[in-house]
């Protein structure tokens, strides 16, 4: 309906950018996937604990399974087959929620083909760009291990996969916590990633570090 569109002529300078957590590659970046198999003669059935220590080493192994304990006991194909999130559900239940705290979304992009740094605009109008904090979130260790074995920088990684965003959704400054509580309680995990700010000219996608207050985290 007509009312449940989101307005993204709303969005002004200042406003804040969350993130909603992927559960991993989302079905996005399998031709580089397929390939890199095939290059590197990987094994499916391997224990992806073995694939994450020979990709990425024992330490970085040991932290990725201590934070995702559900990838444990699987194989790599089966981490791979991760379904992706769909979003609509939680989405339409802590809009409703925001809304009745007196708030709205003021713009939302789903971050597909393209990563971040092609998607994140789309939630803004022409004259606006988003600064973006990567430091603010954690990268699910399938897009670490993918972008390793494609010699993808970190940089890289961020305008070709979600790196653990799988939804941006922009609020005003002062709706910021009642969202963070609003999608926690939809089943999903937010954090502030990023602010809006006036457009000067330059590219409409930055990096660097924000100073926005908000008790989410990731």
């Amino acid at each position: 309906e007509a009312d449940e569109r989101i307005d993204t002529t709303a969005v002004r300078a200042g406003d804040v950018i969350l993130g909603l957590a992927s559960s991993g590659l989302h079905s996005n970046g399998y031709s580089l996937v397929r390939s890199l198999i095939s290059s590197w003669d990987l094994d499916l059935a391997r224990p992806y604990q073995e694939q994450l220590q020979r990709t990425l080493g024992a330490a970085s192994a040991a932290r990725a399974i201590a934070a995702e304990p559900a990838h444990s006991l699987a194989t790599f194909g089966e981490v791979l087959l991760t379904p992706t999130t769909i979003y609509a559900a939680r989405m339409a239940a802590a809009r409703r929620a925001l809304r009745a705290a007196g708030h709205d979304v003021h713009g939302l992009a789903h971050i597909t083909g393209g990563g971040l740094v092609a998607n994140v605009p789309r939630a803004l109008p022409p004259a606006l760009t988003a600064r973006i904090d990567p430091g603010r979130w954690r990268v699910p260790s399938i897009i670490r291990l993918i972008a390793a074995l494609a010699g993808l920088d970190d940089v890289e990684m961020r305008a070709t996969f979600n790196a653990g965003i799988g939804m941006a959704v922009v609020v005003g400054p002062d709706a910021v916590d009642a969202a963070l509580g609003a999608f926690r309680d939809a089943g999903t995990l937010p954090v502030v990633i990023g602010e809006v700010l006036p457009e000067d000219g330059g590219p409409r996608y930055v990096e660097g570090a924000i100073d926005v207050d908000g008790e989410g985290g990731a």
